[in-house]
């Protein structure tokens, strides 16, 4: 009787573990999913995306997916608008200072 006792816990234990293992897996393909899909959201909403080469967008894709954080993707995104806007700034101002001569 103690054998069968034995063998029920041992068979629960693995069906507990085998459940936590697909619990894990599920979120892990979740997180996966979603890290795609942000992914793709992003590639679609690059500030400016239109004034860059194909390779500054993708370095600027792998550098806000390589944050963890909202608030870090956040500040990557309004550095990467306070840059452009630093770039117009001086591509402005060097066309009107060529027209003033």
């Amino acid at each position: 009787m103690d054998h069968d006792r034995l063998v029920n816990h041992d068979m629960d234990r693995t069906q507990d573990r085998l459940h936590d293992q697909d619990r894990l897996h599920d979120r892990d393909l979740k997180r996966d999913q979603d890290r795609d899909r942000l992914h793709e959201q992003d590639r679609d909403r690059i500030y400016a995306s239109n004034l860059m080469t194909a390779q500054e967008r993708t370095q600027y894709e792998q550098k806000l997916h390589s944050m963890t954080t909202e608030r870090e993707r956040v500040q990557v995104r309004v550095q990467h608008q306070l840059a452009v806007h630093a770039a117009f700034d001086l591509e402005f101002f060097a066309t009107a200072a060529a027209f003033a001569r």
